[in-house]
This record gives structure tokens, sequence and C-alpha cells, in this order.
């Protein structure tokens, strides 16, 4: 790497988490790494008191001051902008991001830096933990180091596109800074990892739960899906299937990812038309039938499911499990 005495910048777009932020930032702040970081927050036009929540906890750190970066959008653009704001004013080797109602575990930044140079790695992750008001859910993740199995892992399983628990050296973070994703609302934490991925080489994984991600599981539960979340998982899916066609990804990474979308539109019918949703459910459907390894009869139930949408839900859990 580069001579650079910030060795990790940590990046956090800021916006309505005025509920949040003290949390957040506080957990940054007591980073055990004392020296050779940075933190990037982004205000993007948020309306409530997060900024001023946020300085003033940046108060009672004054040794921290100097490593703390304020940037201001003059307009709301969204999260996928604000980090990319964010990543044209970091200075350090790696960057990582943190949403700014989640927080972290006070040696996580030290470890995955450690763990980074230790291993020469283009890509550090870290397993991570949902939290809840209520209740919370350790997710660990399989130990991989091949490139290619680790992006269709991202494909298959929604746990993996996190950029939260992923530590990127700059110069990769940096292929992101581009328009080319900042208008999906949904899943642009995918659309940046699918960019970088391009240049890993080398993944390494350090074990444990260092990042909490704070998930209302109440409200997610009873979350209505819009029109624009089906249109941001399609521009995700365009993505894809450009870097399969060219090249970058195996044809598996695109068929993993068809079933991600065969699941949301069985759920969710109602954020696309009638004809629409019935020419994916086709198209998705027949393309497992040919792909997956499965049973004649989880086969036949999928034909079957071209009628009734329940069967194939029901068979792809089973399947998952």
């Amino acid at each position: 790497m580069p001579g650079n005495n910030i060795k990790v910048s940590v990046c956090i777009p800021v916006y309505g988490v005025e509920k949040y932020i003290e949390r957040c930032a506080r957990s940054l702040f007591e980073q055990t790494m004392t020296e050779g970081i940075e933190f990037i927050f982004v205000n993007d036009c948020t309306k409530d008191k997060s900024i001023e929540i946020l300085e003033k906890v940046l108060g009672e750190y004054p040794h921290r001051k100097d490593q703390v970066k304020i940037i201001h959008h003059k307009s709301n653009l969204g999260a996928a902008t604000a980090r990319i704001t964010a990543i044209a004013s970091c200075t350090g080797d790696y960057v990582i991001h943190c949403d700014s109602d989640d927080w972290v575990e006070a040696d996580l930044y030290e470890k995955m830096y450690n763990r980074a140079v230790d291993t020469n790695a283009d890509m550090v992750y870290c397993d991570y933990i949902i939290d809840g008001v209520n209740k919370s859910k350790k997710v660990k993740f399989r130990t991989i180091t091949s490139k290619e199995k680790f992006f269709f892992y991202m494909c298959a399983n929604q746990c993996y596109v996190s950029s939260c628990n992923k530590l990127y050296t700059r110069n990769i973070a940096r292929l992101n800074l581009t328009s080319a994703y900042t208008h999906i609302g949904m899943n642009e934490d995918f659309a940046y990892n699918i960019l970088c991925f391009k240049e890993v080489n080398i993944i390494s994984h350090l074990k444990g739960s260092y990042y909490h991600y704070f998930s209302n599981f109440e409200s997610t539960s009873k979350k209505k899906w819009k029109r624009s979340h089906f249109e941001s998982i399609l521009d995700v899916y365009k993505m894809i299937s450009n870097y399969v066609d060219n090249g970058f990804y195996a044809p598996k990474c695109k068929k993993a990812y068809e079933q991600v979308i065969l699941f949301l539109l069985l759920r969710h019918p109602e954020i696309t038309k009638k004809e629409e949703f019935l020419k994916y459910k086709k198209r998705f459907i027949t393309s497992l039938l040919q792909w997956t390894p499965m049973s004649l009869g989880r086969k036949i139930g999928l034909v079957l499911g071209m009628i009734n949408d329940k069967i194939p839900l029901l068979l792809l859990k089973i399947k998952q499990r």
C-alpha cells in the first residue's frame, strides 16, 4: 500500500437518524484504533437533529476531532451518493462503510486492518449481528477465499451483500466514484459490491460478530413493498447480467439472483403489473428448472407453481434449509 498516515477510512451517511446517531458515533469514537483512522460523515441534508447530536457527542471525544470530517450535501441525494461523496474525500489505505443507525464493537477496525495487512487482502469481511428492539440474531459466514464463490453467495444469499462488514483497499473502493448505481434505492450495497468485486483477488475472513446491524423486526415484517423496490432489484439484476455477459462473473451468479427475484415476486406480487408478474414468474421458474439441482418431485412442484404461486415458494424454502 502507498505510504499514508491514515490506515482506515470509515464512511457514514447521515439522514434521519437522530434516535440512533449517538450510539453509532460513540461506538466509532471509542475504537481501539486510536491513530491512523478517519471518520467521514456525510450530512445528506437531514431534516432532524442528527448532525447537532453528532457534534455534541464529538465534543466529548476531543482526541477524535482531527480525525472527523463532516461533509454537507446541499440537497438530499440518497445513501448511495452520500457514500460516493465520502469515498471521494477519504485518504485511508482501506475503506469501509457504517450505517448511522448501526454500531460496531470497539476493536472492529483495528482487527480488520491487521487482518488485511497480515493476509495482503483486497477485501476483509466479518460476521455481524442483526439487533432489534427485543431480540438479536447472529449471522455467521462461511470462510470463502474464492472470489467467484463469494460473489455467487452474494447473489444467492442476501446476507452477504452488506458493504458495512467489508473492508476494501482504497483503490478498489474508489472504483465506485460513479453515478452508475446512485439511482438504485434498494440493494445499493449490492451494486457497490458488484463494482468492487471485479478487482478483488485476495479475500480474508475475520471470524466474529463485530458489526451490529439494527433492524426493527416488527416493522420489517409489516413492510410495504413498492414498485420502486422491484425496479431497484431489476437494476441490480441488469448489472449482474452485464458483468456475467462480459465474463467478469460466472453465469450461475445470474441464475442465483433470479431465484432471489422469484422469491420477491411470489411474496409481493402487488409490486408488479399482472402481465409483468406472469412473465417474470414463468421466466425465472423455467430458469430454475433448467439450472438448479433438485429432485423430479420438486421440479414438478415448480411446474405446478406456474399455476399456483404458493407451491414454488414452499419448495424453494425447503431447498434453502
